[in-house]
């Protein structure tokens, strides 16, 4: 339900408090994709990490506060030092009223938001204030603990309203980040504004400023762009296609893809894969267009090879457990040179994210990240132990390097040979004997 309409119902709403959890998250122990099972309040006490609510990102430092919507997808990820943190999960619901039939369906508070409020020490310890409450709930104490929450939520959500977002870019930013990972989800523009807390017609205005395209032309845009993708480089139906980017009826995106790139999806595959490459790996085949430009390796030998190319990976993982070890040496003279992308063992999604990479390469060991990696990238994944002449046959193929590959391989194979022949002359023999 939009902002605006809710301020009408707050009068008549009451909170419950259905949990307080007070923990500590420990570098490494990072919480991935947890759809929360009620509005959370989000308190940092300590430490300095991020949280990712519905894909919105926003740094944590001591005394941060969030809000975050029942079913919301939360990440939370440490950095250097442990979070201590205290989530209190609750609901909000309308009190019956004579003028009112109760709406069960409605819901409320559904507000993302998180910011350093103005009054840390306070908010601090009402916070505490309402978990010591929560773990005695005996006599009148969870009624306060649902009382404190609700004056708490007052002083947040009227601080948010009045500061709102400082400039128009900002708002945008937000928006183009929700839109890029919740494309395949319904969206509508009134839901769009209220993420920004303002008018859709205001937020019209701002993407047309920034963008010079509406917000749902932006949706379009990012919806197309992925069906293209997956029209080009899978052999996915179109009816797979339609519904992995949001379109539950399959001749109503045929309909807006041939008006965004003016043919129709079958036609568009068919021109795409004339002077297609078909690279086959471990997941199946792969159709390239053209030799990409912003490859991201996820092993340092995949770089190595590259770099016997002479080409130059935009991204790269390094050697090591957790956090980054070292890179060897080929690739330590070029650190200035490329993005680091985490370790094999741990790849930072965000930092590969952030790369743009048009192909991704990496191994069996990412089996569990394939499809989100995917959704970044056309991906190809190769066994970790492959024979390295027969990946850089194919990497030779994928930069429009095959000669060259070829030479190399061949160059291998033949210096034994060689090596061989000169210390049987040096012995007076000779290689037909």
């Amino acid at each position: 339900m939009p902002l605006q309409e809710q301020l009408s119902l707050w009068n008549d709403m009451a909170v419950k408090v259905l949990d307080v959890q007070r923990e500590n998250l420990l570098p490494g122990s990072d919480i991935r994709r947890y759809d929360i099972p009620a509005n959370m309040l989000f308190f940092a006490c300590s430490g300095h990490g991020k949280l990712l609510v519905d894909g919105i990102s926003h740094t944590i430092n001591p005394f941060f506060v969030c809000h975050a919507g029942k079913e919301a997808a939360i990440d939370l990820v440490s950095v250097a030092e442990p979070i201590e943190y205290i989530a209190i999960y609750y609901k909000a619901e309308l009190i019956p009223s004579g003028e009112r039939e109760h709406d069960s369906e409605i819901s409320l508070l559904q507000i993302p938001f998180g910011f350093s409020p103005a009054k840390r020490l306070s908010l601090h310890q009402v916070m505490e204030q309402i978990a010591s409450k929560w773990s005695m709930r005996q006599g009148m104490e969870g009624f306060h603990a649902n009382a404190l929450l609700q004056g708490l939520l007052y002083d947040l959500l009227k601080q948010q309203l009045t500061i709102g977002y400082q400039t128009p870019s900002e708002a945008v930013g937000i928006v183009t980040t929700y839109i890029d990972a919740h494309y395949h989800k319904p969206i509508r523009l009134d839901l769009l504004a209220e993420l920004v807390h303002c008018s859709s017609r205001q937020l019209q205005r701002w993407f047309n400023q920034q963008l010079e395209l509406g917000p749902m032309e932006y949706v379009i845009k990012v919806r197309m762009n992925h069906a293209a993708q997956l029209l080009q480089h899978t052999g996915a139906t179109i009816q797979e296609i339609a519904q992995s980017i949001g379109y539950r009826d399959m001749y109503y995106f045929s309909r807006a893809f041939k008006n965004y790139y003016g043919t129709a999806p079958l036609d568009f595959r068919r021109a795409s894969q004339s002077d297609a490459e078909v690279i086959k790996h471990a997941k199946g085949e792969l159709r390239l267009q053209q030799p990409p430009k912003r490859i991201a390796v996820l092993d340092v030998q995949y770089a190595d090879q590259l770099f016997t190319l002479n080409e130059f990976p935009a991204g790269s993982v390094g050697i090591g457990g957790g956090d980054i070890c070292c890179f060897p040496d080929f690739l330590q003279n070029r650190l200035g040179q490329f993005t680091v992308l985490g370790t094999c063992e741990q790849v930072n999604m965000e930092a590969v994210a952030a790369l743009a990479p048009d192909l991704i390469i990496c191994t069996d060991l990412h089996e569990q990240l394939y499809s989100k990696l995917s959704q970044l990238a056309p991906t190809l994944m190769f066994h970790r132990n492959e024979d390295w002449r027969k990946i850089l046959v194919i990497f030779g193929v994928i930069t429009g390097k095959r000669q060259r590959a070829a030479k190399y391989c061949w160059s291998t194979v033949r210096r034994p040979q060689n090596c061989l022949a000169c210390l049987l002359r040096s012995c007076g023999a000779s290689m037909s004997r």
